[in-house]
């Protein structure tokens, strides 16, 4: 479905953001960078025979829509939006998991899946909230790393969760 969109960044093991991969521009809060994330599902396969689903889970990063201010393209402030997206990941993983775990049918995938999205995405949010406030939006470079191995960690857990099944 995105596969050709070049505004779309999905998420690669090893693969760091750089300053080509944002826009130019105002962020709409109180930063000098905002990063456009989404996690995203898509039901892939149906079978009408066995009721069986397939779902496909992507971390995506949408360059036009992620901004960065002239003053903010230092490489700390890069280094802060990095792990925006492998938290992002980590999210990734865990609705895959969600969705594994769950009895998802051709009957109830869509609003079962939904609100599967729904719980792992208020968790998500609310995780991106704490990075940000722990580290003060990418000022404290000491903090910054200890983040950065917490988040390597996380990327760790969900492991077996981390390629799509369609």
């Amino acid at each position: 479905m995105f596969a050709q969109n070049v505004d779309l960044i999905f998420w690669e093991e090893g693969k760091k953001l750089t300053w080509q991969d944002f826009t130019e521009g105002t962020p709409t809060r109180e930063a000098v960078a905002q990063a456009a994330l989404s996690i995203h599902y898509t039901v892939c396969k149906r079978s009408i025979w066995n009721g069986k689903v397939a779902l496909r889970v992507d971390c995506i990063f949408q360059k036009s829509y992620t901004l960065v201010s002239s003053s903010g393209m230092r490489p700390l402030v890069l280094r802060h939006e990095q792990p925006h997206f492998d938290i992002a990941e980590v999210f990734a993983r865990k609705l895959r998991k969600a969705f594994f775990d769950s009895k998802l049918h051709v009957g109830n995938v869509d609003e079962e899946a939904k609100g599967l999205l729904d719980k792992v995405m208020l968790e998500y949010t609310n995780h991106q909230q704490m990075f940000d406030t722990k580290i003060w939006y990418g000022a404290e470079e000491e903090t910054q790393l200890k983040w950065e191995r917490r988040i390597a960690e996380e990327l760790k857990l969900p492991e077996n969760y981390k390629d799509n099944n369609c």
